[in-house]
């Protein structure tokens, strides 16, 4: 699992990066995932098998934010069958730049 953990930091990055001037598209990646894995959580509490519906619907809110970045988009399909993963590796990253930021 390192080497996904890996790209999702490298992914993050480049978003990041790519976003400087606007920060708010990042915010709202950041935003789309963290929903994301919440409802994966409650779909799994449930035990119903929504999951894809979920990802069509996480795609698409990124496919709207990434509209002129056909790459990230790209890129960000890629993760998307394990599209709860990289939600849980950003979360990871997330409290670790907290810590650092502590």
């Amino acid at each position: 699992a390192q080497p996904e953990f890996n790209q999702a930091i490298n992914y993050v990055n480049k978003i990041k990066t790519r976003f400087q001037g606007d920060p708010e598209v990042y915010k709202s990646f950041m935003e789309i995932l963290h929903t994301f894995q919440k409802d994966q959580k409650t779909v799994k509490e449930a035990t119903t098998s929504l999951n894809s519906t979920g990802e069509t619907e996480v795609f698409d809110k990124v496919r709207v934010l990434f509209k002129d970045q056909p790459d990230l988009l790209k890129d960000f399909s890629q993760f998307l069958p394990d599209a709860h993963c990289i939600a849980a590796h950003i979360q990871q990253m997330q409290e670790h730049s907290k810590q650092l930021l502590a």
